[in-house]
């Protein structure tokens, strides 16, 4: 997990290089564990990208946001959630900014369609 987290910074610290006045926001996703350790594992991870990117990568707690399996309200990973936070992020992030999105869990790929399993699908 630490090469994926340390891939990830790189890469966005690479993007970000060029675009000293723009935003980016980062969306971390933890989809549904199915069963406990899986929750537990994807939570955790989630967690610990969450806080590399905000200590490692300085990124601004306004601009990182974590869904998980066990958040509540609108930091729980559900479809419902998503789609609201994508409907807010179409009204703030301007064609100037950066939206990255990170994705924890099990998923599935079927008829050319990747899908990832959440809470409530």
């Amino acid at each position: 997990m630490n090469k994926i987290i340390m891939s990830a910074l790189f890469c966005f610290l690479f993007v970000m290089g060029s675009s000293s006045h723009a935003k980016s926001y980062h969306l971390i996703v933890c989809g549904s564990g199915g069963e406990e350790p899986y929750e537990e594992r994807f939570e955790e991870w989630g967690s610990r990208l969450s806080q590399a990117l905000l200590s490692g990568a300085n990124i601004a707690e306004d601009e990182l946001l974590l869904l998980t399996e066990s958040g509540e309200g609108k930091k729980q990973s559900t479809k419902e959630t998503l789609l609201s936070v994508f409907e807010d992020y179409a009204t703030k992030v301007t064609a100037e900014d950066s939206l990255v999105m990170y994705i924890i869990g099990h998923g599935s790929f079927y008829n050319a369609q990747a899908k990832i399993y959440l809470s409530g699908d």
